[in-house]
């Protein structure tokens, strides 16, 4: 597949190829707005927030770290 055959565009959340007469579509995961997840949790009638608020950058690096150690991840899978 040689650049010269290849367009590329990208049109908000789609990327187009063309190739061929070929078109392929490929759709970036839609993200909900941040005020709109707070907003549901905090009205429902068992009260949440989501997980990502929980941590900042260092406590997200943190938690990657400990669900590496072996010990972490076999406690998941001895739970009922």
């Amino acid at each position: 597949m040689s650049v010269e055959n290849i367009f590329e565009c990208q049109l908000e959340n789609e990327q187009v190829a063309i190739q061929d007469g070929l078109q392929l579509l490929e759709f970036a995961p839609q993200q909900r707005p941040l005020l709109e997840e707070v907003h549901e949790g905090l009205t429902a009638k068992e009260k949440s927030l989501p997980a990502k608020l929980h941590y900042d950058q260092r406590g997200s690096m943190l938690f990657e770290q400990i669900c590496e150690v072996d010990e972490y991840k076999s406690h998941g899978l001895n739970s009922p």
